[in-house]
């Protein structure tokens, strides 16, 4: 597959995880195809630690952390998927 095909496919796991994708650039998805971060259930395993060791910037560790504890919820019930169907899709994906 080729860099450009990755990236889509990164993505469309980042759009069903409701990423706000005006945020990431091409270099940032680069840094998380590098790292491994292609799917959902690969983004929530992520750390914070682990994040900015990739080299993201703040902004975007900040915002993938959101979207993971949107998608965990507060009691990781499911009153919270049934709130954000598509951050629940996060732990999902």
């Amino acid at each position: 597959m080729d860099p450009e095909q990755s990236r889509e496919q990164l993505r469309t796991v980042l759009r069903t995880c409701g990423a706000d994708l005006t945020l990431f650039e091409d270099s940032d998805l680069d840094i998380m195809l590098g790292v491994r971060f292609r799917s959902g259930r690969a983004l929530q395993g992520a750390t914070r630690e682990g994040l900015t060791a990739s080299g993201l910037p703040p902004g975007l560790v900040d915002h993938i952390l959101t979207l993971k504890g949107a998608a965990a919820g507060p009691d990781s019930g499911s009153s919270a998927a049934a709130a954000h169907p598509a951050r629940a899709q996060l732990s999902a994906a």
